[in-house]
């Protein structure tokens, strides 16, 4: 492929820009990328510039942002490669503010050819997770040395319809405390530029002590940045929030967990989480210090694992993402998997100092256990009873498996009849208040009846139907009677119909001579219905 490669006058010393210049460190470049590039194009910003100033400076560069601009218009649709953070730096010429992505053991290394990242993908194993996937923990070295293990970690969000990104990743370069987000608006790879949720940026920094707007450490932060790629190739559409997080107590860590299990809670936003493991160790230590991190990492509670990294038994360089991963999955209901382990000797082959990889999933396992059903089922009959006898209504249940939003409806029968039905299609908020709020309304507001009286209590059973996140039909065939519920819409008009719905309603008919199956299943894309004895 044909890429152009933008570099400085080798003699121009800055501390930016001594290494990297088109004479000699492009040529380099070409020489370890020479299965992807063909016919490179040559630029020396310094012949651009317009004054005589020794070394080049940034001002220089943005001096001649015209002759630049029409320089690289040139070469529409060819991808370019800024060779150093003064380049990189220099090319921000356009009236919108971006962040170069320069660092070259992560991103300048075969990158400009989306299809190796593809390429990774396609090599990293498929696991199948028993769960709705939260977030990834990923690692951040060099792609010839952790790419495959990273890419077998966003191999499991292909095709989930995540919208939105949270990236957080340990500082490596500026000493700070709490957490610094994107002043950006964009965030500039060789494959493209992904869009930063600007208004979630702006949301945390103005409502959270912690979270500042600071763009020092995002200044060639690999850990973040290696990231990105893999993201822009398995999501199709979406918008990045970075975080890099700085010197942090435990109390200010739960913070940061708090605020963004509940910012970050609409089920469309996956969270990656950038952390390599032990360095610098001989082969065999490694893997055991790695095998004892990962077990703390999945295994143990956080408090546990934070204790782990105080005494040196848990080794990572991403100790405080991981930390706040792990506090808001404790929040979620859910697990942490290990996808896959390797480490740099087993991918370069030098093992006398190797640093440790690993790809885990966090998830929040689908369906309800026994408990939360009961749970819901028990605050669905306390309010219905409070609200018919006008008393205050039950609190809420302290489960964190029932803060997910969720939509639900709430069924009431009499001797098995229809005595009310209201519910949410699209969820507005946690699980359990939809709950107590639809039993509310199936008592009072379904305008087919009058609403229920307290002497009626004894004789009514519930129904609560949780619906997951809807998915777009493509074929109305592959509905699956007495399993699936449908939302169907027309213009302005909408209605749903209930799992449970067809099977009360009609004749058990084969569709497509096929038998129909079972009841309701715990997984993704269908509802759950439970019922009240």
């Amino acid at each position: 492929m044909r890429v152009v490669i933008v570099g400085l006058n080798p003699s121009q010393k800055s501390p930016d820009c001594s290494a990297f210049h088109p004479s000699t460190r492009s040529r380099q470049v070409v020489d370890q990328w020479f299965n992807f590039i063909s016919d490179p194009i040559f630029i020396n910003l310094f012949d651009y510039k317009t004054n005589g100033n020794n070394p080049i400076k940034i001002k220089d560069l943005k001096e001649s942002t015209s002759r630049i601009n029409s320089l690289m218009s040139q070469y529409k649709g060819v991808p370019i490669i800024g060779l150093g953070r003064l380049v990189a730096r220099g090319l921000n010429l356009a009236d919108i503010n971006f962040h170069e992505c320069d660092h070259p053991s992560g991103l300048n290394r075969k990158l400009n050819d989306p299809q190796y990242v593809e390429q990774m993908l396609k090599e990293a194993p498929s696991k199948q997770l028993d769960g709705r996937l939260v977030g990834v923990i990923a690692p951040h070295a060099g792609y010839s040395y952790s790419g495959g293990i990273a890419a077998t970690a966003f191999k499991q969000m292909k095709g989930k319809g995540y919208t939105r990104a949270v990236v957080m990743a340990p500082a490596h370069r500026v000493a700070f405390r709490g957490a610094a987000l994107s002043t950006f608006d964009y965030y500039r790879t060789p494959l493209g530029d992904i869009p930063i949720d600007t208004e979630a940026v702006k949301g945390l920094t103005g409502k959270y002590g912690w979270a500042a707007a600071d763009p020092r450490p995002f200044e060639g932060e690999h850990a973040l940045e290696v990231e990105l790629p893999f993201l822009q190739v398995v999501l199709e559409d979406f918008k990045l929030v970075p975080i890099i997080v700085g010197e942090a107590s435990k109390g200010e860590l739960n913070a940061m967990a708090q605020a963004l299990n509940e910012e970050f809670s609409d089920g469309e936003t996956v969270f990656v989480i950038s952390s390599d493991l032990s360095h610098f160790h001989d082969y065999e230590v490694a893997q055991d210090k790695d095998r004892e991190t990962i077990g703390m990492i999945c295994e143990k509670t956080p408090d546990e694992f934070f204790d782990a990294v105080g005494k040196d038994v848990a080794e990572l360089c991403g100790s405080r993402p991981v930390y706040i991963m792990k506090r808001i999955a404790q929040m979620r209901n859910a697990t942490l998997e290990l996808l896959q382990y390797a480490n740099s000797g087993d991918t370069s082959g030098e093992r006398s100092r190797v640093v440790g990889y690993a790809a885990i999933a966090v998830v929040v396992p689908e369906g309800l256990g026994a408990k939360q059903k009961g749970e819901l089922l028990g605050l669905a009959r306390a309010t219905l009873v409070a609200t018919v006898n006008g008393k205050k209504l039950p609190a809420l249940p302290n489960d964190p498996a029932l803060k997910e939003d969720a939509a639900a409806f709430v069924t009431l029968r009499k001797h098995g009849q229809l005595r009310g039905c209201i519910g949410q299609i699209i969820a507005q908020g946690p699980l359990d208040r939809a709950v107590r709020d639809m039993a509310v309304a199936a008592a009072t507001s379904d305008p087919r009846f009058q609403p229920v009286r307290a002497d009626e209590i004894g004789d009514i059973t519930i129904e609560i139907s949780v619906l997951t996140h809807p998915e777009r039909l493509s074929d109305p065939l592959a509905v699956r009677i007495g399993t699936d519920g449908l939302i169907i819409e027309q213009g302005m008009h909408r209605g749903v119909l209930l799992p449970q719905v067809p099977e009360e309603q009609a004749p058990r008919i084969p569709v497509a001579g096929k038998p129909l199956d079972g009841g309701p299943e715990d997984r993704l894309g269908f509802s759950e219905t439970l019922e009240d004895p």
